[in-house]
């Protein structure tokens, strides 16, 4: 049964990619057939399509309602009509609400498992061709089968002729379809892109707010309009949920029972004349509504509207309870049967991982082993990986810089980006942490240091941001007290 339903789920997603996304159809076309398709709608959608895209080099879009009724007469099966019409009525729906596949959409990913499924039902076809032919005695057919069989295979990648092609290394910099999102402001600047098959982390002493950096990445990217999953191995689902909950709405938990507005403090640079050459922390005063529950239907459909196809879930397991293979177990739950495949995934944070049982080692090879499984999930899903880890001691006086990672320092080895937050009292007093990017794959070694100012019990992780050195830093010297 779990197999049918995986079928249907996975050719649902085919003939939705296909007619939704040219980028998709470009690269699935040579080997998609209608017949290496169960469905009896699935083979006859994909037929038209198939014959739209030979003319017009892209895929049908909404124009797959013309086909529908210039085709649909030809269609010899009541029930068959009945499916397709349904499942095209789904995806108008879909189309109304915003919520259609777009080339934003993991396609890499989405089009490596359909290429597996058509091999598979490929070799499938073949074999029942074989046993028929087993059945009727017939070798001659048989042999026949086999012979005129072809493999389901995309096209070739030719690679890259550095001296010749100049096409491909323009495009190379041009089309960076893996890049994501980046922060907004100075924190951006110097933190950069953040980009699928990347494992990022956050280094901090406990207590500095690396689980809201955490959930302040992945719900960038859903302003962006990705997916993202959030796991969470430290806190209850109660608190994450609600934590989240202040983020996305910006409003504060009412401390009384009947409280409707509460006053906060929030941070904000400002200079007293143009001619100053810091800008100074200002913390003001501010009367705001608390959380309504009795809005939140309201305010869920207002996201809906607001952020189309971004989405995130959240997914709570007890503290060493989890192992990467739960992880995955989970991802392949959401993508079989709620085909929600992430773009973004949050592991809140990788020590808290248990080792898989077939694993033995001390425990920094363990740690070591996580941490290669992160990154692989990261390359095999196409996703960007966010997690962290915690400091050593010495970060709870000093800024956490890479000799500060604990227990195995081989993590930094496994990551694209490892970037610092650091806070002093004083700091913490006015909602300011320091941010540093420590390490950059591609790009450099070490950034310049940036001021971030927020208000958590808003749950705004980044108000605004300025580089330090153009920032008077609040307190004394000694910035880690």
């Amino acid at each position: 049964m779990k197999a049918k339903e995986i079928d249907a789920s996975i050719e649902r997603q085919i003939v939705t990619y296909a007619i939704t996304s040219t980028r998709f159809l470009r690269d699935i076309f040579v080997a998609l057939k209608p017949e290496h398709l169960k469905s009896s709608y699935a083979k006859i959608v994909v037929g038209w399509v198939i014959e739209y895209y030979k003319e017009y080099r892209e895929a049908p879009g909404k124009h797959i309602q013309d086909l529908y009724t210039k085709n649909s007469r030809s269609i010899r099966d009541e029930e068959d009509t009945e499916l397709v019409s349904e499942f095209l009525l789904r995806l108008s729906n879909q189309y109304k609400e915003g919520t259609t596949p777009t080339d934003k959409d993991n396609i890499d990913f989405i089009l490596k498992n359909a290429i597996t499924y058509l091999k598979l039902q490929a070799v499938d076809n073949l074999r029942t061709s074989l046993e028929l032919c087993l059945l009727n005695k017939d070798p001659l057919k048989a042999e026949g089968e086999i012979a005129k069989f072809r493999r389901v295979e995309t096209p070739r990648d030719k690679g890259v002729s550095m001296f010749e092609d100049s096409v491909s290394v323009t495009t190379a910099f041009l089309e960076e379809e893996d890049t994501l999102f980046k922060f907004p402001g100075v924190l951006g600047d110097e933190v950069g892109v953040f980009s699928r098959g990347d494992l990022i982390a956050y280094l901090a002493a406990a207590k500095r707010g690396k689980s809201w950096w955490e959930w302040y990445t992945a719900l960038i990217g859903v302003y962006h309009g990705f997916r993202a999953v959030f796991f969470n191995l430290e806190m209850t689902r109660n608190q994450v949920v609600r934590r989240a909950w202040t983020s996305l709405t910006g409003m504060p938990r009412r401390r009384k029972e009947n409280q409707v507005k509460r006053i906060i403090q929030v941070p904000s640079f400002s200079k007293d004349d143009e001619e100053d050459a810091l800008w100074k922390v200002v913390v003001k005063e501010k009367e705001v509504n608390t959380i309504d529950l009795s809005k939140v239907f309201a305010k869920q459909k207002s996201f809906r509207r607001q952020f189309r196809s971004g989405n995130i879930r959240i997914f709570s397991f007890p503290a060493y309870s989890a192992t990467v293979n739960d992880l995955q177990a989970t991802l392949e739950n959401l993508e079989y049967y709620d085909n929600f495949i992430p773009d973004i995934i949050v592991v809140d944070y990788a020590d808290l991982i248990v080792p898989t049982g077939n694993f033995r080692g001390e425990y920094r090879q363990q740690l070591d082993e996580i941490w290669k499984s992160l990154r692989r999930i990261a390359q095999e899903r196409n996703a960007l990986v966010v997690t962290a880890s915690q400091a050593g001691r010495a970060a709870f006086t000093a800024d956490a810089g890479e000799k500060d990672v604990a227990e195995d320092i081989r993590k930094i080895a496994h990551v694209a980006k490892l970037i610092s937050i650091n806070q002093s009292k004083s700091e913490r007093d006015v909602g300011m942490v320091r941010v540093r990017q420590l390490v950059e794959r591609d790009d450099r070694i070490g950034g310049r240091l940036v001021a971030v100012l927020q208000c958590l019990d808003t749950g705004q992780v980044c108000i605004d941001s300025r580089l330090c050195k153009d920032v008077e830093l609040p307190g004394p010297s000694d910035k880690n007290e």
